[in-house]
């Protein structure tokens, strides 16, 4: 069975704790691409929190890359191909690879980190807060490195993507504020990077009255008006109109 499943188990070691923090899988958010989302609770306090974990075996580029390439001076120069059936794996492409993954992973959880406490004001309304950091506790100690990871608040929402189109309709004042965040960000000089209808939470799930964004795992420093496209782009096609102020 594979891992990360409901009832499975997460172990932290959380950043200022001495203690070890046990969490309970109650479902995983599929599928995996920066890093492995999980819907937990924690087994002392019973409440429900977003655990991010950054595991270089769950990297969706696996899933999409051949394991393969041509190095030209260095591990983040690999020229990547589409996967293809057949392929000879050799011993030094392989690790290549594997640096190279490990490598995208820790890019993810520093440039979200960074991301979350550069908009510390923005915490606990335009986007979820963020509880805490640490490692995950090897409890077979079989593993070269440690995957660090991250405790988010969970929302009660319902993605943009999934939502039923009166809902999305109807929630005009979610969007304006969510325009208002995205400038913000700039404001702030993060650029989020992956704005699209499965980023963005209503909330709460019925009547919702704000728009969150989540998801900083491709966050970048910048003030460019990339983000402001993009939503802009998203609203247009789902036929609302907004003016931000």
């Amino acid at each position: 069975m594979p891992p990360f499943q409901p009832g499975d188990t997460i172990r932290l070691r959380l950043d200022g704790d001495a203690t070890e923090r046990v969490y309970a899988i109650v479902r995983p958010f599929l599928p995996f691409t920066k890093s492995v989302v999980v819907l937990a609770r924690d087994v002392e306090e019973c409440g429900e929190v977003v655990i991010k974990v950054y595991d270089p075996r769950f990297l969706g580029e696996r899933a999409r890359r051949r394991q393969g390439g041509r190095r030209r001076g260095g591990v983040g120069e690999l020229e990547l191909h589409q996967e293809e059936e057949n392929v000879e794996w050799d011993a030094e492409t392989a690790v290549l690879w594997e640096e190279y993954f490990y490598r995208t992973c820790m890019a993810s959880f520093r440039d979200e980190t960074r991301a979350y406490e550069q908009l510390s004001a923005l915490q606990g309304s335009a986007i979820p807060r963020l509880l805490a950091r640490g490692v995950v506790v090897d409890t077979d100690y079989r593993r070269a490195i440690s995957c660090p990871a991250i405790v988010l608040e969970y929302l009660d929402g319902v993605a943009m993507q999934d939502a039923q189109d009166a809902i999305v309709d109807g929630a005009r004042d979610a969007w304006i504020q969510l325009a208002r965040t995205v400038e913000r960000l700039r404001e702030l000089e993060i650029v989020h990077s992956d704005i699209n209808e499965g980023n963005i939470l209503l909330c709460p799930a019925v009547a919702p009255c704000r728009a969150v964004l989540i998801d900083f795992g491709m966050a970048r420093s910048g003030r460019c008006r990339s983000d402001v496209g993009r939503l802009e782009a998203l609203l247009r096609r789902k036929g609302i109109c907004i003016i931000s102020s």
